[in-house]
C-alpha cells in the first residue's frame, strides 16, 4: 500500500476469487456478529440444500473449536481462517489516509477483523454493494456501513466495487466541471 501511495494513489478496491472464501467469511462475520453458524452461512456459490447444510456444520465446528478466542482478538481469529492480505491493505490504506472500497461479503469480514484492530481504520473504509450472502447485511452494519448498491450479486471478485469506483470517479469528473477543476 506504501508503495502505491508513494505513486500517487489514494483508493484502493480489495475484491477477492475463489472457492470456499464464503466459508471463512461466515465464520468470521459469525464470530465477530455473534451470530451462529446457521444465520451466517449462505449458499455461496448458489449451493445445493444438502451442501449448504454441511457448510454450516463446517463453520459450527470451527466456531465450536475456536469458542475460547474472543470476540475482540481479531489476529485470533484471523489466524483461524484466511483473508491476512486484504486486511492489511484496508489497515495500509487508512494508515495513509487512503480509501479503500469493500466489495461484498468475503472484503466486509476483512474490514470486521480491520476494525477490530484499529476501529479507527474504518473511517476510510466505504462498502461497494450489499452482497446476497445471508450474513452481507449484517456484517456491514457491524461495520457501520451501509451499501450504495444491491445488485443481488453473492460473487465478490471486485464486481460491486468496480461499479462503486465508476460511480465515484463520475462524481469527481462531475464536481470538478462544476468547480472549474479545482478542488
Amino acid at each position: 500500500v506504501k508503495e502505491k501511495i508513494d505513486e500517487g494513489f489514494n483508493v484502493f478496491l480489495v475484491g477477492e476469487m475463489g472457492i470456499s472464501n464464503t466459508t471463512a467469511s461466515a465464520l468470521m462475520t459469525a464470530k465477530f456478529a455473534g451470530l451462529t453458524a446457521e444465520e451466517a452461512t449462505g449458499r455461496g456459490t448458489n449451493i445445493s440444500d444438502e451442501r449448504l447444510k454441511l457448510k454450516q456444520r463446517i463453520v459450527h465446528d470451527v466456531l465450536e473449536k475456536y469458542k475460547n478466542i474472543p470476540k475482540d482478538d481479531a489476529i485470533g481469529i484471523l489466524s483461524s481462517v484466511e483473508f491476512t492480505c486484504i486486511v492489511g491493505v484496508i489497515l495500509g490504506a487508512a494508515a495513509n489516509n487512503a480509501l479503500v472500497i469493500i466489495d461484498g461479503f468475503n472484503t466486509s469480514a476483512c474490514a470486521l477483523v480491520a476494525k477490530t484492530l484499529v476501529p479507527q481504520a474504518m473511517d476510510y473504509v466505504m462498502a461497494s454493494h450489499l452482497s446476497a450472502e445471508k450474513a452481507a447485511k449484517s456484517s456491514l452494519e457491524n461495520l457501520g456501513l451501509e451499501a450504495y448498491v444491491d445488485l443481488g450479486l453473492c460473487l465478490g471478485e471486485a464486481s460491486g466495487g468496480s461499479i462503486q469506483m465508476g460511480m465515484l470517479d463520475l462524481a469527481v469528473h462531475m464536481y470538478l466541471a462544476v468547480t472549474g477543476g479545482k478542488a
